[in-house]
């Protein structure tokens, strides 16, 4: 089950594949601590996480997660780990970011990454965007540049005013919107400068127009994130949170460790989903690894669980409910 993930995306000539397998040894070793307090280190999953990082900026969720974990064990129990590791993780955050931003400044000449931010953020509010939107910009240069956008996004049908309804219509067009507004600020912002246009600079001038833009229609752009929140799985989802909820509660109830661990990998699917959910589409190749992590333990847990159950049936085992 966990190899089938890797597997689908083995052939990319991307860092899916390297990621995916640091992924699985992250919650080899977060589960250990989980289960066996006694076996916890201070320094690996912290190191993973920033190598994550490094390799693929979706991963985002992943130190998140290992922080909120490790935020919530210093307020309860206020032991050494938890400041250890939080502390390894800000240093491998630092580094692993520095080290992106010096490449960045060596390919892009700019120390921010354009692959990650504003272009995103810009071409899922000008797939929602009305020609009316332009007066959102008072200088005459950046809506310029927003028409052009938008007249290249228009022509090319790639905005929801030629959606037909159907429930991949973001997730088709979100690949092509993005390099086309990306050329349409590229193309634009010459018109007062000759001098060729940084990628940096033009990732620059993507945060400051999608922020605008957000500004300016808010209500319009949250109708946006709930109508994307339900052409995906929102069953899937709602199963999830309750599963995890359930899962949460029975570990409070009665200390089940296995438990704990589902629902904390309920957390981490969620968290993935809302990288996702805010600057793109429900890709599978960004959703499927949290996914599979937790449908490993899923079976995992319950075929444990099952067993457990089986022993205490005939008598074999204790003649206590399973935890």
């Amino acid at each position: 089950m966990l190899a089938l993930p890797g597997l689908k995306f083995a052939s990319a000539i991307l860092t899916e594949p390297l990621g995916y397998v640091l992924l699985i040894l992250f919650w080899m070793l977060f589960s250990e601590e989980v289960l066996q307090p006694s076996s916890r280190r201070p320094w690996p999953l912290p190191v993973l996480c920033g190598v994550c990082l490094l390799l693929r900026p979706q991963l985002v969720y992943l130190p998140v997660f290992l922080g909120l974990c490790l935020l919530v064990r210093l307020v309860t129990q206020r032991d050494r780990f938890s400041v250890a590791s939080l502390v390894l993780l800000t240093v491998c955050l630092a580094g692993a970011t520095g080290l992106r931003g010096l490449d960045n400044v060596q390919r892009n000449g700019g120390f921010t990454t354009a692959s990650t931010g504003g272009v995103h953020l810009l071409a899922s509010l000008v797939y929602v965007a009305i020609p009316e939107d332009a007066q959102a910009f008072e200088d005459a240069l950046s809506r310029r540049i927003f028409q052009a956008a938008l007249l290249r996004a228009e022509a090319a049908h790639y905005t929801r005013q030629h959606w037909g309804m159907s429930r991949a219509h973001f997730e088709e067009v979100m690949p092509n919107l993005v390099p086309l507004v990306y050329g349409a600020v590229v193309e634009a912002l010459p018109m007062q400068n000759s001098a060729a246009l940084s990628v940096a600079a033009t990732e620059r001038w993507s945060s400051s127009l999608g922020l605008r833009l957000l500004a300016h229609m808010p209500s319009r752009y949250a109708a946006f994130l709930s109508r994307k929140f339900y052409d995906g799985q929102p069953f899937y989802y709602a199963l999830l949170g309750l599963s995890g909820a359930l899962a949460l509660g029975l570990s409070l109830q009665v200390g089940s460790r296995p438990a704990l661990l589902y629902a904390l990998a309920s957390l981490h699917s969620f968290l993935s989903y809302g990288v996702n959910w805010l600057v793109g589409g429900y890709s599978l190749r960004y959703l499927l690894p949290a996914d599979a992590i937790l449908l490993a333990l899923a079976a995992a847990v319950g075929g444990a669980l099952l067993a457990k159950a089986g022993k205490v049936s005939s008598g074999e085992g204790s003649t206590a409910p399973p935890a």
